[in-house]
């Protein structure tokens, strides 16, 4: 206990009084004016020195700075995890529906017919190129994407689906027998488009109508195979394909 019978003990009984009389004098609260010389005029004067004010706001944003500097690096971190962890659930999930697609082959450019039998016209392909196929090893074969409007010449292709690997594999092996067989020659009885302008005309090499065997690849896969066709094509690659699956590239000796 203080003896100066002068002394002005500052509890909370006098911070309250203060403020009331403050409030009845139409002052607002916290506002701590006061005569001058007196406790509520001296804190008002310390607090808003400039110099306070200055090492408060300083403090204040190297506090706040320091904080969200380390939230954020945190929140930066958590989304690379899970950016890596999408990353990979798309490649399984990928991988996946690849592997689902294994016993399928995309066959174009075949020309379509009003009631068309699409197994047939596969198993007629097979055995232009040697391959004894039988309707019951097709699991199922349809055509695909957005059927041609009247006028368009490109047909639609024909997604087969064989009822084992094996039978699939067998056909593959084969693709390159494909490359002597006219397809206006197989399917007479479909309306194949004229050569190209010029293609006829050349004596050097007979106008053919080619048919492709392709796998049957997933979106991504899919864009893969076609940058990696555009690269072939302006000669950056020698050579490109898809097995199994997956797309494979001969570079240039050059590169």
């Amino acid at each position: 206990m203080f003896d100066d019978p002068e002394a002005t003990i500052i509890n909370q009984d006098f911070l309250t009084s203060t403020l009331i009389e403050d409030e009845k004098r139409g002052e607002p609260l916290f506002a701590l004016s006061g005569k001058p010389g007196s406790l509520q005029s001296e804190i008002r004067a310390a607090i808003l020195d400039p110099g306070v004010i200055d090492a408060l706001a300083q403090s204040v944003a190297k506090y706040v700075s320091g904080s969200l500097t380390k939230e954020i690096v945190a929140l930066k971190k958590k989304l690379q995890e899970k950016d890596r962890e999408i990353m990979q659930l798309s490649d399984r999930v990928d991988e996946l529906e690849q592997y689902s697609r294994r016993n399928n082959l995309r066959i174009s450019p075949i020309p379509e017919k009003e009631g068309e039998d699409t197994d047939e016209l596969v198993c007629r392909l097979a055995e232009s190129v040697g391959v004894t196929l039988d309707p019951r090893d097709i699991d199922r074969s349809h055509r695909v994407g957005r059927k041609p409007d009247e006028g368009e010449t490109r047909p639609r292709q024909v997604l087969v689906k064989f009822a084992t690997y094996r039978q699939k594999a067998a056909l593959v092996k084969a693709r390159k027998e494909l490359a002597k067989v006219d397809g206006a020659t197989l399917f007479p009885d479909l309306s194949w488009p004229p050569p190209r302008s010029g293609a006829a005309s050349r004596p050097s090499k007979k106008w053919t109508q080619r048919i492709y065997l392709n796998d049957d690849l997933t979106k991504p896969r899919s864009q893969l195979a076609a940058r990696a066709r555009e690269l072939k094509r302006n000669s950056d690659i020698d050579d490109t394909r898809a097995r199994d699956g997956i797309v494979v590239i001969k570079k240039n000796s050059s590169i």
